[in-house]
């Protein structure tokens, strides 16, 4: 697995998208994605599957989530792009925007107080193609990847979004960096293997 973090240098939500040319028509894609805090993702101007608030949230210094879909039926032949939406969950929680784990005055101090667990928003993905006669063709994200900022400058499940009207559309440049601490692990979903049972894989990612 050869995919980087990328990240727009922002703690506020981005939009990441990475255009791709397919000479031939895959039998099969799988398209690995993790974004944190929070993704969505879209394949050629169509969503791809019909979670919200992925990946799950845990402890990102110990685990990290990613989700896994089955894609070719969003591909063509010539050009592709696949575009990221990547919002701050807990993974950077600006905790003035509404909702806070601080406790009351009254209350002793919370014994497990929250922290940020990165400087800026990231995100990576691992677009894997075969193909009819047995070859396999990976894209994963990179230093092609274009970044842009999000119309929304804080999300989070709990607590409120503060949004602008106008929408960005400038694309810049993105950059790799390093991972999270976290080991990545394949975050259970309505995805099943041929066998009928869950699949967990490790999603081992470049310190580039």
């Amino acid at each position: 697995m050869q995919a980087n973090w990328v990240t727009s240098h922002s703690k506020q939500p981005f939009y990441l998208r990475r255009a791709f040319i397919l000479e031939r028509q895959p039998a099969s894609a799988e398209l690995s994605v993790c974004g944190l805090g929070q993704f969505n993702s879209f394949l050629n101007g169509s969503r791809v599957g019909d979670g919200y608030l992925e990946p799950a949230w845990t402890d990102y210094d110990k685990l990290v989530l990613y989700r896994r879909f089955e894609v070719s039926g969003l591909l063509r032949e010539g050009k592709n792009a696949l575009a990221l939406e990547v919002g701050n969950g807990w993974y950077i929680w600006d905790q003035s925007f509404g909702y806070s784990f601080h406790f009351p005055p009254f209350m002793p101090p919370n014994p497990n107080p929250y922290h940020p667990y990165g400087e800026n928003l990231v995100a990576c993905f691992e677009l894997k193609l075969r193909y009819a006669d047995g070859t396999e063709e990976r894209i994963c994200s990179d230093a092609d990847c274009r970044t842009a900022p999000h119309g929304v400058k804080h999300s989070n499940v709990y607590g409120r979004s503060g949004s602008k009207a106008r929408r960005s559309k400038t694309a810049v440049p993105t950059r790799t960096m390093m991972i999270p601490t976290g080991r990545p692990r394949l975050q259970q979903s309505r995805t099943r293997s041929r066998r009928g049972g869950w699949r967990r894989q490790s999603f081992r990612l470049s310190r580039r």
